[in-house]
């Protein structure tokens, strides 16, 4: 009898089933991200996967939700941010995409995450449709 996969894993495997081949592979949550990512980039290309890019986003705020770990290769918070959200703005598709999965709230809490790969008109761009009334972001 195997032992039940780490939380991240079998949360991995329910919430992303066509991808369950590279989750089950993975050994850490950093090692997860890697393939995710990929396949994020992928299902923004020609053929677009909106279900497969919503279950990724859908995993993504996942790992935030989970409770911090002081070693750093056990965060899933970190893990997520360093491999997935600060990566975003890399990709131009998913940057014009990201208020169709953001919340201004969302948004509000990963700014200084999506601002290290972006230039200063990147992040505009990022954060122009999140702005409130009061002009800030």
């Amino acid at each position: 009898m195997h032992p039940a996969p780490p939380d991240w894993k079998a949360t991995a495997l329910a919430m992303i089933p066509d991808l369950a081949p590279e989750i089950e592979e993975a050994e850490t949550p950093y090692l997860l991200w890697l393939p995710l990512y990929q396949a994020f980039r992928e299902a923004y290309g020609p053929h677009r996967n909106d279900p497969l890019i919503g279950q990724i986003y859908g995993y993504a705020k996942w790992c935030l939700t989970q409770p911090r770990h002081a070693a750093m290769e056990e965060d899933l918070t970190t893990c997520v941010c360093l491999c997935f959200y600060q990566n975003i703005p890399l990709l131009e598709a998913a940057r014009k995409d990201l208020v169709r999965w953001f919340t201004a709230e969302d948004f509000a809490t990963l700014a200084e995450v999506l601002r290290f790969h972006s230039s200063p008109e990147v992040f505009e761009e990022l954060a122009r449709p999140f702005r409130t009334e009061s002009g800030r972001a």
